[in-house]
């Protein structure tokens, strides 16, 4: 699996709501995207309240490795077949 591109995309509300925005402008609301040869997976996730936008990026990255993992495990049993 050397060599293969990997793209992923993330955007969302990761501390205040923007003022300008409240509607939406929610933190924990954040959208996926993941990228993995010709597959592309995309996901809205309503992240668990934190305290800080150091933990909002926290448990999102970790969601998105476990879509990533989830992509390539797929992708490599179908290219075993």
């Amino acid at each position: 699996v050397l060599f293969r591109s990997i793209g992923i995309g993330i955007t969302g509300t990761f501390g205040n709501p923007d003022p300008c925005n409240m509607e939406f402008s929610v933190p924990g609301q954040v959208w996926f995207a993941v990228s993995f040869k010709d597959r592309t997976e995309t996901c809205f996730k309503e992240l668990p309240e934190e305290h800080s936008r150091h933990r909002y990026k926290e448990t999102a990255a970790a969601y998105v490795l476990t879509v990533l993992r989830e992509v390539i495990r797929q992708l490599s049993s179908a290219e075993k077949l």
